[in-house]
C-alpha cells in the first residue's frame, strides 16, 4: 500500500512565502488575542478586562465626558486635567457610549490597541521594503522584532496611548522616506505627527525632528518645510491651549506641574539618564549599537531617521527622568513609540549579518543548505529573545504568554476593593487612594488623589526626594508629592484606601479620628461615625488595636 506524502508543511510554507505579511499579520492578532485574554481575571464569579492603572484614569475622565458629567477625574468636583492625552481620552469616550458593561469596557479599548499595533506592522513591513530594496527577509525580520516587543505590546496592549503614536510615528517615517527618495514636498508626516500632538504634547519632538529632517535632506523644499511645520505645530498647541483655558482655566496639564517642578533639573536628568543606561545595558549594547555601526557604514540618510527618532524619544526620557515603571524594564512609554522604526534597522542590520554567516558557510564548504536556511530565522529568534529578557526570565514568561501582564495582580486587588466598598459605602463617601486608576474607575465614588495627578494642590507642591547620592536615583515620576496634611487633614476623606510609602507622617492626621479596617489583606483607615459607611456590615476583630473587618472581607 502506497502513502501519499505529506505535502501540508510544504504548503504551509509555500503560502508563508507567497503571503509573509498576512500570514506575520493573523499570527499577531492571534497573540494579541491571548495577550489579552492574559490580562483579564475574575472577581466573585465575573470576568473583567482591565488596562493598566495610568490608562484607567483615562477611562475614568472618559466615562464621565460619555456620561454627560464633563471631563473631569471627579464627577462634579473641580475641572482638574490630570490626564495627558486627551484625543486618546475622546477615543475611549467615544467607546463609552457603547452598550457595554464596565468590566467589558477595556477591552473595546484594548482591541482598538490591536487594530492600532497590526496597522503599525504593515508600515513597518513598508519601510522595510523600502530601505532594504524590496528584501522580503528584511521585512519579516522587522515585523516579527516589532510584532513580538514585550514593552510594546504591554503598553499598547494595556490602554495606553502609546499604540497611537507608534503608528502615527511609523505612517510619519514612512511618507518621509517616500518623498525624499521622489524628491517631492509632502505634508502628510507634518500632519500625522501634529495630529499626535493632540495624543499627547509631547509628540512635539518626533514633530520637530521629523520638520529638521525634511528640511535638511530636502534642499529644493527646505524653507517650505520649515515654514509649514512651524505653522501647522503652533495651530496645534495653539487650539490645546486654548481648550485648555477655556475648560480648566490652565496653560498647562496638571501632570506637568505634577512631574516637571518641584523636582531639581539636575536630580531629574541624572535619574533619566542613569534609566537610559539600564535599558542599554539590559537590551545588549551590541544590539543598541549595531544599527547605528551599519547606518555609519551605508552612509544612507534614509536609514538614519529611524534612529534619529529613537535618539530624540531617548533625550527627552532622559529630560523628564523617564518612567514610573524603569524597574520592570525595556523601553519606557516614550521610547517605545519609537521603537518600531529601531527594530527596522535592526532588521537589516541582522540580515547583513546573516548574508556574511551564509558566505562564510559556503565558502568553509560545509555544504549544508538546510543550516544556510536557518541562519536568519535562528539570528532573529536569539534577537526576540534578548530584547524581551528585560527583568530575566519572567520577562519571557510574560512574553510567551505564560505569565501574568505588567500590574495584573494590582488589578486584580483594586478589583476586588472596589466591589466590596461598594457594598459598604453609600454613593457619596469620600476616598483618598494613591491607585488613581482601576480602583476609582469600577468604585464611581468622590476620590482623593492622595499623589495629585488629579490635585492640583499636592501637584504644585515640593516632591519628598532622598538623601545623598539616592536622591539622583530613587526618584519615581508622578510619585513623589504627597500632602497628607491636605489630603486628610483638609479634606477629611471618608475612607483612606492606601498610604504612599510606608505613610508614617499620616499617622498624626489618622490617630483618633480613623479606625484600621482589614480588607482583602489590607488595611485601609475609616473615619470614625461616618454617616457615609453601613456600619451594620462591618463588626470588630480585635478590639484591642481598634481593627476591625468588613463583612465577607475574609473571603
Amino acid at each position: 500500500m502506497q502513502h501519499e506524502p505529506n505535502t501540508g508543511g510544504a504548503t504551509l510554507m509555500a503560502r508563508f512565502r507567497n503571503h509573509p505579511l498576512a500570514i506575520l499579520l493573523l499570527l499577531y492578532a492571534a497573540y494579541a488575542a491571548g495577550y489579552i485574554y492574559r490580562t483579564s481575571f475574575v472577581v466573585n464569579g465575573r470576568r473583567y478586562f482591565c488596562l493598566f492603572d495610568d490608562a484607567m484614569i483615562s477611562m475614568r475622565y472618559a466615562a464621565h465626558l460619555a456620561g454627560g458629567r464633563g471631563l473631569v477625574w471627579n464627577a462634579g468636583g473641580e475641572r482638574v486635567e490630570g490626564i495627558t492625552n486627551p484625543l486618546w481620552t475622546m477615543m475611549m469616550a467615544a467607546c463609552h457610549l457603547l452598550p457595554v458593561e464596565p468590566r467589558f469596557m477595556s477591552l473595546v479599548v484594548q482591541l482598538v490597541g490591536v487594530l492600532l499595533l497590526t496597522a503599525n506592522l504593515v508600515a513597518v513591513w513598508r519601510i522595510a521594503q523600502l530601505l532594504s530594496n524590496g528584501s522580503r527577509t528584511a521585512g519579516i525580520a522587522a515585523v516579527v522584532l516589532t510584532a513580538f516587543y514585550l514593552p510594546l505590546n504591554t503598553w499598547g496592549l494595556q490602554g495606553m496611548e502609546v499604540s497611537a503614536l507608534a503608528l502615527l510615528v511609523t505612517l510619519a517615517m514612512e511618507h518621509a522616506l517616500r518623498a525624499l527618495h521622489d524628491i517631492r514636498f509632502t505634508t502628510v508626516p507634518i500632519v500625522l505627527l501634529g495630529i499626535a500632538t493632540m495624543i499627547r504634547l509631547d509628540a512635539a519632538v518626533p514633530f520637530v525632528l521629523m520638520t529638521i529632517y525634511l528640511a535638511w535632506n530636502d534642499v529644493v523644499h527646505r524653507r517650505r518645510y520649515l515654514r509649514t511645520g512651524l505653522f501647522v505645530l503652533a495651530c496645534w498647541v495653539a487650539l490645546q491651549t486654548g481648550l485648555r483655558w477655556w475648560y480648566y482655566g490652565e496653560l498647562l496639564p496638571n501632570t506637568y506641574y505634577l512631574k516637571m517642578t518641584g523636582v531639581p533639573l539636575l536630580v531629574r536628568v541624572t535619574r533619566g539618564a542613569y534609566t537610559l543606561a539600564k535599558f542599554i545595558v539590559t537590551m545588549n549594547p551590541l544590539l543598541a549599537a549595531a544599527p547605528v555601526l551599519l547606518a555609519l557604514k551605508r552612509r544612507d540618510y534614509r536609514f538614519w531617521l529611524p534612529l534619529l527618532l529613537v535618539a530624540a524619544q531617548m533625550c527627552y526620557s532622559v529630560y523628564v527622568g523617564g518612567d514610573a515603571w524603569e524597574w520592570w524594564g525595556g523601553s519606557n512609554r516614550y521610547i517605545s513609540i519609537a521603537m518600531p522604526g529601531f527594530m527596522i534597522a535592526l532588521a537589516l542590520t541582522l540580515v547583513r549579518i546573516a548574508e556574511r554567516l551564509k558566505r562564510w558557510i559556503a565558502e568553509a564548504g560545509i555544504g549544508m543548505e538546510r543550516l544556510n536556511r536557518a541562519v536568519t530565522p535562528a539570528l532573529v529568534t536569539t534577537v526576540v529573545l534578548m530584547l524581551n529578557s528585560i527583568h530575566g526570565h519572567q520577562a519571557l514568561g510574560e512574553m510567551f504568554l505564560l505569565a501574568p501582564p505588567l500590574h495584573h495582580a494590582d488589578n486584580v486587588l483594586n478589583v476586588e476593593r472596589a466591589e466590596l466598598l461598594a457594598r459598604v459605602t453609600t454613593s457619596d463617601v469620600v476616598i483618598a487612594t494613591c491607585t488613581a486608576g482601576t480602583l476609582p474607575y469600577f468604585l464611581d465614588r468622590p476620590m482623593v488623589d492622595i499623589l495629585g495627578k488629579n490635585d492640583k494642590t499636592v501637584a504644585r507642591e515640593t516632591a519628598h526626594l532622598d538623601s545623598g547620592l539616592q536622591r539622583f536615583i530613587r526618584v519615581t515620576p508622578g510619585h513623589q508629592k504627597w500632602d497628607y496634611s491636605h489630603s486628610i487633614g483638609e479634606l477629611h476623606p471618608d475612607i483612606v484606601v492606601d498610604l504612599w510609602g510606608d505613610g508614617g507622617d499620616a499617622e498624626m492626621y489618622l490617630r483618633g479620628e480613623y479606625l484600621t479596617v482589614r480588607v482583602c489583606g489590607l488595611d485601609l483607615h475609616v473615619r470614625r461615625n461616618s454617616p457615609r459607611i453601613c456600619w451594620a456590615l462591618v463588626r470588630p476583630v480585635t478590639m484591642e488595636r481598634g481593627y476591625v473587618l468588613a463583612a465577607g472581607a475574609e473571603h
